[in-house]
């Protein structure tokens, strides 16, 4: 007897780059908890981001992009592409 089944999404982690330096503090400790480097490039408004050194390359994490840990590494979204991917997780 054939059975239908969905494929199961995983719960990943995820962090919001809202810009300043306590965000950027929360999300650079994060990713050095996982033995990657990061640097904040301050500057006002949207003209921030956060360099991640990964094993292979590098992420540059723009002012309101998201930072989702899945897959055992980070990966980098626009708040557009985040939306469409993922939904909140409510329980």
């Amino acid at each position: 007897m054939r059975k239908k089944y969905k494929v199961r999404i995983p719960v990943v982690e995820v962090l919001e780059f809202t810009g300043g330096m306590d965000n950027a503090h929360e999300i650079m400790t994060w990713v050095r908890e996982s033995g990657l480097q990061s640097e904040w490039r301050g500057g006002i408004g949207t003209s921030q981001h956060i360099v991640i050194e990964g094993r292979d390359d590098y992420l540059y994490l723009n002012y309101g992009d998201f930072l989702a840990f899945h897959d055992r590494k980070f990966h980098q979204y626009s708040p557009e592409d985040f939306h469409m991917k993922y939904a909140e997780v409510t329980k």
